[in-house]
């Protein structure tokens, strides 16, 4: 799942549309896998765990002096955020959830929170004891881990209180890890991985040396397969060089998902071919033959298996808060031409009738409505929302979109002072939003002096460098990432040289900028073999523009498409999309779909797509014959019909029919629309279709209503599989930059 959010580099902090930076080489395993339980062991000598309580598992043992490099106040608000959110890929198992809970006791000792910690505890066995009567298999395969792991954790508080009798006791009741069965051990390991996700770099490093250990000790179990997989995406997500999604990763989760069709399983292996098409295309992106290369048409392969996965796991799982927001989110990183916004905008409207606050959710609909619909007024208030709810990609996105509706008037001053209050607490975050603020000064403001005191607080905090040496500006649409300090010389050596007019804040300060320069000079030499260059930041705004026009063009083709369609009868991709995943599931007709408004396209669809649904015939045959409206005349008339339709060879009716996809390039099989022998069908079944069309046609009103997407339905707008697959469209589509578009309004608004 999105387990990466604990990062600040989460899938979503890459805004829409991906970047193109030249590659490096991926190192493809970064582990030795060989390292053996010993190995793994973190107790060092000095530690002061005694003797007797070394041979048990529990986050002291795992940590005994705490990494310095994560801040205990950021792991806290991580870990109380995300308890409620089940985003475990267990599912039926809540472990995220216990994981989580044992690092707020290991972190509140480390404050000296006794009572808190003690209270966190208690919480774990409660959460033990609510699942031990449930008959889940999870839970049976982690029971033994579990309770070890508490009641370690327990002999370590008590050790802490200096109740050490009472602690002894406990630690002598435990079995010792090495006798444990395999994969028992295993289920430890796995434990033990998930609690270093919240560790950032290392702890990500060292997550995947225990789930590879869990995977050793247990190789066929697919829960094993699938942490390591996500622990080792998790870790890409840290790694600036490594996009590339590694082989190993796509392997595990296709052997998980071959011997358990997991729906939770099938959005991650899903995720990993998405992910694996977007970093190839980043990699060849400027390759001028790329789209009639054998690359485009694996790009395209991976995207299609990507699509048929996230449809196979909603049809698992429709009502699964967790699938449908990650079917949402991935339907929308998808290109338009493989994918389908609408079903990702109805997966993301049900995932938050499930969950009504989960800012994740929020801020995937804000995405929807910028990428999708290109509202971004509509996109600033649902980014807003999720980004006061706690979401750090969504405030950043939502200056962004406060931007784009206002332009230059938009001052995001205000904005960054609220975000640094409200990330005050996680350092990541607020170093990200004063690189952003230097930026805006860099860039907009042209007030080096200014950006400089921001850039300046990063390096006395000492942020994590590459927050400045690949930075991508909130307000500029870039192809490609840039080095700050490599704009900072360069303006910098301009505004010495008397290049650049200096205000009067920056003559005063002229000194310190000189000293800055020696400075990096000294460390970074490399910075001032680059000739200076006048135009740089007029470069990187020309740039910006020019994909902002590229996408005005984009938006005025696609407007024009959407004039063309608005009265043409040729509809579907959404009612297939729906109505297979319904039918996969056990779910029933009255699934909320939005109709093509023909009740008989929708009827038919259905039927077709299981021919021995006969029961479904009779039922409305028995209530024909026992109506009164339908007489025995009536039916045997239509049945004359018929016969003199086939041998006068009409394929033709004589009832008015609009067809779903009633245009030229429809094949003419059995399922076509445009068949004789569907024709004939549509005969046989329009008096079946006509006492039920018009409460059909009520829940077609209320479920359009239901989903508040009218901004669809007015402007006619559909994205469907079918329309979109047509030649002209691949162009628009597989382009990747963001689209800008300053008279934001919809054209046919005032219409």
């Amino acid at each position: 799942g999105h387990h990466a959010h604990a990062s600040t580099s989460g899938p979503m902090a890459d805004l829409e549309f991906p970047l193109c930076e030249p590659l490096e080489e991926a190192n493809e395993d970064v582990f030795d896998v060989e390292s053996t339980l010993q190995g793994l062991e973190l107790t060092d000598e000095v530690s002061d765990i005694p003797h007797w309580l070394q041979h048990v598992e529990s986050p002291f043992n795992w940590m005994p002096k705490r990494f310095s490099d994560v801040p205990s106040k950021e792991v806290i608000s991580k870990a109380t955020e995300r308890i409620e959110m089940d985003e475990g890929f267990e599912a039926t198992f809540p472990f995220q959830k216990f994981v989580r809970i044992m690092t707020l006791v290991y972190e509140f000792i480390c404050q000296g929170e006794e009572g808190k910690a003690w209270e966190q505890l208690t919480l774990c066995d409660q959460l033990i004891e609510d699942e031990k009567d449930k008959d889940v298999v999870t839970y049976d395969k982690l029971r033994t881990a579990l309770t070890h792991t508490v009641q370690a954790t327990r002999a370590h508080l008590l050790l802490h209180a200096g109740k050490m009798t009472e602690a002894k006791q406990i630690a002598d009741s435990i079995q010792p890890i090495s006798s444990l069965p395999n994969n028992d051990q295993a289920a430890i390991q796995a434990v033990k991985a998930r609690f270093y996700y919240l560790y950032r770099n290392q702890g990500t490093r060292l997550a995947v040396q225990c789930a590879k250990m869990a995977l050793t000790l247990d190789p066929d179990e697919p829960l094993w397969q699938v942490l390591t997989a996500e622990s080792i995406r998790r870790l890409r997500k840290f790694l600036p060089s490594t996009d590339q999604v590694s082989e190993e990763e796509v392997s595990l989760l296709e052997r998980a998902v071959s011997k358990q069709r997991n729906a939770r399983h099938l959005v991650l292996l899903a995720q990993a071919h998405r992910e694996s098409a977007d970093a190839m295309f980043k990699q060849h992106r400027s390759d001028p033959d790329l789209f009639h290369s054998q690359v485009f048409l694996n790009i395209s392969e991976m995207q299609a298996k990507a699509f048929e996965l996230y449809k196979e796991a909603l049809s698992l799982r429709p009502d699964d808060e967790v699938v449908n927001r990650l079917c949402g989110y991935g339907l929308l990183k998808l290109p338009a031409f493989k994918s389908d916004y609408r079903l990702a905008e109805h997966c993301l409207q049900r995932a938050l009738e499930l969950s009504p606050n989960n800012p994740t959710t929020i801020h995937s609909l804000g995405l929807y409505y910028y990428k999708g619909l290109m509202e971004y007024e509509k996109a600033a208030l649902f980014c807003e929302k999720a980004g006061k709810l706690g979401n750090f990609p969504a405030s950043l996105d939502m200056l962004r979109m406060k931007h784009l509706v206002y332009g230059a008037n938009y001052d995001p001053k205000f904005d960054f002072r609220k975000l640094l209050q409200q990330y005050g607490d996680d350092e990541t975050k607020r170093h990200e939003v004063l690189c952003q603020m230097g930026s805006y000064f860099l860039f907009f403001e042209r007030n080096l002096i200014k950006a400089l005191k921001y850039f300046k607080i990063l390096i006395k905090e000492q942020a994590e460098l590459t927050i400045m040496t690949s930075h991508k500006c909130t307000f500029l649409n870039m192809a490609r990432k840039i080095n700050l300090f490599q704009c900072i010389v360069n303006e910098g050596t301009l505004l010495l040289q008397g290049e650049i007019e200096a205000s009067k804040e920056e003559e005063n300060s002229l000194n310190d900028l000189k000293t800055f320069l020696d400075e990096l000079k000294v460390s970074n030499p490399q910075l001032f073999n680059v000739p200076v260059n006048k135009d740089l930041v007029d470069d990187l705004h020309k740039v910006s523009d020019d994909i902002k026009q590229t996408y005005l063009r984009k938006k005025e083709r696609r407007d024009s498409l959407k004039e063309k369609r608005r009265n043409s009868s040729r509809r579907g991709s959404l009612e297939d999309n729906f109505a297979m995943i319904r039918c996969q599931s056990e779910g029933g007709a009255d699934f909320r779909r939005k109709s093509s408004g023909n009740i008989n396209d929708n009827l038919m669809a259905r039927r077709f797509r299981n021919p021995n649904n006969t029961s479904y015939k009779q039922k409305n045959l028995e209530k024909l014959t026992s109506s009164t409206l339908f007489g025995t005349e009536t039916s045997s008339n239509i049945k004359k019909k018929q016969e003199f339709h086939k041998l006068q060879g009409y394929h033709r009716d004589n009832f008015q029919h609009r067809s779903s996809g009633a245009s030229s390039d429809v094949s003419e099989g059995y399922g076509s629309p445009n068949s004789p022998k569907y024709k004939q069908h549509f005969l046989e079944m329009c008096q079946i279709s006509k006492p039920i069309s018009e409460s059909s046609h009520e829940t077609w009103k209320k479920s359009r209503d239901r989903l508040g997407s009218d901004a669809i339905h007015s402007n006619g707008y559909q994205t469907g599989n079918n329309w979109g697959q047509s030649k002209r469209h691949q162009s628009w589509n597989s382009s990747s930059e963001k689209p800008i578009i300053e008279n934001w309004r919809r054209k046919d608004e005032n219409n």
